[in-house]
């Protein structure tokens, strides 16, 4: 592709990163999308996404980056990215509630705030890993958070 074809396409460079971001989260849906209301579905797709983040460092660190950077009130992901979190957060928070409503879970936390620490807990783990990757197993140490998550949380 030219480079005039590319700016018809993709006029700022955010746009280019964001498209690419898009792909990586359709890849992702595919990973998960089998996962249904359960917990311990929605548990193991995201293992197999952090399983996947390892194989794709360059893309990660794309994410974390221009994640960050969307936190300026007028920058163009801006929207992407709060859409992409309300997602997230909601898709986890379903299966939490499920596993309440199963009777595997306590009633007794918002499965809202869970979903975002579990959110949080991944994307943070992802920037150390990327910061230091001879001392971050990121699949180890975000396995053992699961692992702890569930014992915390079970009845």
């Amino acid at each position: 592709m030219t480079l005039p074809g590319l700016l018809h396409y993709f006029p700022r460079k955010t746009d280019l990163l964001l498209a690419i971001l898009e792909d990586r989260d359709r890849a992702t849906n595919e990973l998960i999308a089998d996962a249904g209301p359960s917990w311990a579905a929605n548990r193991e797709g995201l293992r197999k996404l952090v399983r996947r983040n390892v194989q794709i460092p360059h893309i990660v660190q794309m994410f974390s980056t221009l994640n960050s950077e969307s936190l300026g009130k007028c920058h163009p992901a801006r929207d992407w990215f709060e859409a992409r979190s309300h997602y997230v957060r909601d898709g986890i928070a379903a299966a939490l509630r499920h596993a309440q409503d199963a009777g595997e879970f306590r009633k007794d936390f918002d499965p809202d705030v869970v979903a975002t620490e579990v959110a949080a807990t991944m994307d943070g783990l992802q920037v150390w890993w990327l910061r230091m990757p001879d001392r971050v197993d990121l699949i180890q140490q975000f396995d053992d958070y699961l692992d702890r998550l569930d014992r915390s949380l079970a009845v």
